[in-house]
């Protein structure tokens, strides 16, 4: 029947159009990577402590199984649609597992070029860096790269370096409140990021980001009950550092916590 041949020949019309979509994002992405000045390396080692990358994973990604999924064009087509077309806001769409995580590491990667003396990759280009991230790292390559270069402020880069600058102690021995600390400082906004500056302020991320933590599972209850009553456990400010900032105009600055 005629009916029959239109609705067919409409839905291979719409199949080639879906197709046509997908072929356009892909290209659009490779012709995006090609223009990344350098992609980044994996690094040599990805030995961490294994209550950091749980609760690193678990604030980024909303659960404490690290798990990478690698984005295609149709994840894309995916977000697209349920943002733009059916007006639903970007939190309230489920992300790929292991895009946040890949989105920090493409971030800090083209911070780096910068600091070397290149061209900081756009937007587009930072985000093709990012799905390239998701097809060939895994979560513990992300992780390990996150962790070792991450700004903690200051010229204080990697959670190593953090533990013994912030907390007087080596990463592998910190417990969750200590952990939670170096996160907070992290993921602070650049002006907000010292602790002996500002630590109400770091003490609420920590208390925040522990309780997350706990929804997501990445700690027990008994953990996240005793790294909340923990003190922040700051040592000395460095000296060499520059002074506290004014707050709120008024000449007052925040007074150290230990």
């Amino acid at each position: 029947m005629r009916w029959r041949r239109l609705l067919k020949w409409w839905v291979c019309l719409l199949g080639l159009g879906f197709v046509g979509v997908l072929a356009t994002l892909e290209g659009f992405y490779r012709v995006m990577l090609a223009r990344v000045p350098e992609l980044p390396r994996p690094p040599e080692t990805r030995v961490m402590p294994a209550l950091y990358g749980r609760m690193r994973w678990a604030s980024s990604e909303r659960t404490a199984t690290p798990r990478v999924e690698p984005v295609w064009p149709w994840n894309v087509a995916f977000v697209l649609v349920r943002v733009g077309l059916l007006g639903q806001k970007p939190s309230q769409v489920v992300m790929p597992a292991g895009l946040g995580i890949a989105q920090e590491v493409a971030s800090e990667w083209s911070s780096q070029l910068r600091e070397a003396g290149g061209r900081f990759p756009r937007t587009f280009e930072r985000l093709a860096l990012t799905l390239w991230l998701t097809r060939h790292w895994s979560a513990e390559e992300l992780l390990a790269f996150e962790a070792e270069h991450r700004s903690l402020g200051h010229g204080l880069f990697g959670m190593r370096a953090g533990a013994r600058v912030l907390l007087g102690r080596e990463w592998a021995e910190l417990d969750a409140g200590g952990m939670a600390v170096l996160l907070a400082v992290g993921d602070a906004p650049g002006r907000w990021r010292d602790p002996w500056c500002f630590p109400e302020r770091i003490r609420a991320r920590r208390d925040v980001l522990l309780k997350r933590l706990r929804e997501a599972g990445g700690l027990s209850l008994g953990e996240t009950e005793a790294a909340l009553q923990a003190p922040l456990g700051l040592i000395v400010r460095p000296a060499h550092w520059a002074p506290c900032p004014e707050r709120n105009g008024s000449g007052m600055k925040a007074a150290p916590e230990g």
